[in-house]
């Protein structure tokens, strides 16, 4: 028994004397972004290789993301928190976890019964969401869903490509047949078809670019129709937009031209002389300072910003920004954060030094091609996708 119990002792001895203590730790990614419910594994690498310590996750805050003892990493709640490994009881590494929350509505699981594209997004005064689809316009409440047609309403066209509201709350719409108005109960109808972009400016006029060569403005009592350049070599206008100080923003489908409009004066700038993104100007946005930001599709891409005397462009990949084909949707949140909808690479975000992009491999976003971006009154971000990928958002932490 003596024997039996030295030999033991020699052997725990022995283990001990072969294990191996950790002098440091090391994780990979040192930060994180993720989404509810997205899992992710963080890679802990031990110095030496092969310390014999084992490895302790913990989370500082479970409610927004907790990790298992294999350093798989699941977001449980929107915001931040900090993803510890730790050896030897004494070292340890952390990788700050950002969850972003996702919800993504379509035909399966919402009452957005149509399956197409969704070309526009607006929101109202009561934070209702508006969806222009081929389908007509869908209004989502946040909780009801409700499909307006020509056959059930006064909706002059079922193919809804923008959307508006005034500063009296009417919306208005630009479908294929007509532009129409809703303001609240009545229905109002304008022999303007195909409304690709609608701007209301400083004066609450609205200003809409469509199928045509001119742009037309709207006081609410007279129309009045501008041509910004000689109609031998006019283009379609394809996007409108309205800055702070009261300035009208043209841009074409490929004739790489941009124009502004201050009430009085047009002024032109070409792709060739001020080199901005792209020939095919696809929108037009004002941020918080009043600086225009414009995206650009299939000639060129990317998106352009103007500060009234210099153009900043960023289309490539590397210091700059890839968008894929293009640049079809600008929208600016509360922080001056700026949201480009893409061709191809989803959403991306852009805060005035780095970018975030958001696409089908990392949240859950309905598709990477989206066509309409809205931000809500909390800050929420709504992105229109194409070919049934349905409206998602991603709710402000």
């Amino acid at each position: 028994m003596k024997r039996l119990f030295f030999l033991g002792m020699l052997f725990a001895l022995a283990c001990k004397k072969d294990r191996i203590a950790s002098t440091g730790i090391q994780l990979t990614p040192t930060s994180l972004l993720t989404y509810v419910g997205g899992k992710d594994t963080l890679l802990a690498t031990k110095t030496p290789l092969n310390a014999s310590d084992n490895i302790t996750w913990s989370s500082d805050d479970p409610s927004v993301a907790g990790v298992n003892a294999s350093g798989v990493v699941t977001g449980v709640g929107a915001g931040v928190t900090v993803i510890r490994a730790t050896t030897g009881h004494t070292f340890s590494s952390t990788c700050t976890v950002t969850v972003k929350k996702w919800t993504n509505y379509n035909r399966r699981n919402s009452g957005l019964s149509s399956d197409s594209t969704i070309y526009a997004v607006a929101i109202d005064k009561g934070g209702n969401i508006w969806a222009g689809t081929d389908g007509g316009v869908f209004k989502f409440d946040g909780l009801n869903w409700t499909n307006y047609t020509t056959t059930n309403s006064g909706l002059g066209g079922n193919k809804v490509m923008s959307i508006a509201v005034d500063s009296l709350g009417n919306k208005w719409f630009g479908t294929d047949v007509t532009l129409s108005s809703l303001d609240g109960t009545t229905w109002t109808n304008y022999n303007l078809p195909g409304v690709t972009s609608i701007a209301i400016d400083t004066h609450g006029n609205r200003w809409y670019a469509n199928w045509d060569t001119q742009v037309a403005e709207f006081d609410g009592t007279h129309w009045t129709y501008h041509t910004p350049y000689d109609t031998a070599n006019a283009f379609w206008i394809s996007t409108v937009g309205a800055d702070p100080q009261g300035n009208i923003w043209l841009g074409t489908e490929i004739a790489g031209t941009i124009w502004k409009f201050d009430g009085a004066a047009w002024t032109t700038y070409d792709i060739t002389h001020d080199g901005f993104g792209g020939n095919s100007v696809y929108a037009a946005t004002p941020d918080a300072q009043g600086d225009m930001w414009f995206g650009f599709a299939y000639e060129g891409g990317g998106v352009s910003e103007f500060d009234g005397a210099h153009w900043i462009t960023y289309s490539a990949p590397g210091d700059r920004h890839d968008f894929g084909i293009g640049v079809k949707a600008i929208a600016v949140d509360g922080q001056d954060n700026k949201w480009f909808g893409s061709d191809g690479r989803g959403a991306s975000m852009f805060d005035g030094s780095s970018w975030t992009t958001y696409d089908i491999t990392n949240s859950l976003i309905g598709s990477s091609y989206v066509w309409a971006i809205a931000v809500d009154n909390h800050g929420n971000k709504w992105f229109g996708t194409v070919n049934g990928g349905g409206l998602s958002v991603l709710y402000a932490p």
